[in-house]
């Protein structure tokens, strides 16, 4: 993997703000993406049949608590999926 490099000419804290910004950022999409696997999990336990459905709303609901923690909205079509499962 290629190293992304951040350079900034003049105040060093302007630095420090972007590469923490990148690091909330990705983040972000880490949880992005759990949310959203969590959700096919569900599609596809619910398609088969499966019955222990139980950890894998969990952590989707924790998933969800953890947007509403950081105060960010989820993206709309993750939010769509969300409410149909009334935790939202």
């Amino acid at each position: 993997m290629f190293k992304q490099q951040i350079s900034f000419v003049g105040d060093p804290s302007l630095a420090r703000q972007a590469i923490v910004a990148k690091i909330e950022n990705s983040e972000l999409g880490k949880m992005r993406q759990n949310l959203h696997n969590n959700l096919a999990k569900l599609d596809k336990a619910k398609r088969i049949g499966r019955r222990n459905i139980i950890p894998i709303l969990k952590n989707i609901i924790t998933t969800v608590r953890r947007f509403r923690e950081l105060n960010v909205p989820l993206p709309n079509n993750l939010q769509r999926q969300c409410s149909q499962l009334i935790i939202l």
